[in-house]
């Protein structure tokens, strides 16, 4: 289950969770998968809140994007931001 609305004023709204998100193929142009991490050097990536979606950079498909998966870790930002 990737989350549950409520009803009711001043409860959490809802929960995005990375995996699924990945599963889905949400996000899909501003991804960055890293298959085996022992084998890269060190770098930056750059992750933007997935409500941002619409604006995040593409000037590196490597380095910019709302979702990012290294191993079989997937990692998601989420910020108390509505959409």
């Amino acid at each position: 289950v990737m989350g549950y609305g409520y009803r009711r004023e001043n409860w959490p709204q809802m929960c995005f969770n990375g995996a699924k998100s990945w599963q889905l193929g949400w996000y899909r142009d501003k991804t960055i998968e890293i298959e085996n991490p022992s084998t890269i050097s060190r770098r930056s990536i750059y992750l933007s809140f997935f409500g941002d979606y619409p604006s995040v950079s593409t000037r590196s498909s490597q380095t910019d994007g709302v979702l990012l998966k290294i191993g079989d870790f997937h990692m998601i930002y989420n910020l108390q931001k509505g959409i």
